[in-house]
């Protein structure tokens, strides 16, 4: 017989199907971009670009919601600093601040809520 060995017919029928739970865990976002700061201010994006100059420039993390993500990026080659510090006794890391000293240095950091609130670099 000329019968094929490889002939195969597969019959499949899905009527519903399902996402495991957390398996999608955000929706697409519109992200908030800042890049004008002065000292002492409160981070109020999630995204914040910053220029320095020959200044140390102190930026405050916000009261973390928990999830919340918050990145921060020297953006210019000026001497200095850019200074984050957690709100009150929330700390990163840790760490009561962290510091950006170069151009095109970041930090991106998580925010855990609790006792005690924390940030943590991501």
């Amino acid at each position: 017989t000329d019968a094929d060995p490889f002939d195969l017919t597969f019959t499949v029928n899905v009527d519903t199907a399902q996402i495991a739970d957390a398996s999608v865990t955000e929706a697409k976002l519109s992200r908030t971009v800042d890049s004008s700061f002065t000292t002492g201010d409160t981070i109020s994006s999630d995204i914040n670009l910053v220029t320095t100059g020959g200044s140390n420039l102190s930026l405050t993390l916000p009261s973390p919601a928990s999830g919340q993500i918050v990145t921060v990026k020297k953006i210019d080659s000026g001497a200095g600093e850019v200074i984050i510090n957690g709100n009150g006794s929330d700390t990163i890391d840790g760490a009561g601040s962290k510091r950006l000293y170069y151009q095109y240095e970041s930090l991106t950091c998580v925010a855990k809520t609790g006792s005690p609130n924390e940030w943590y670099i991501i």
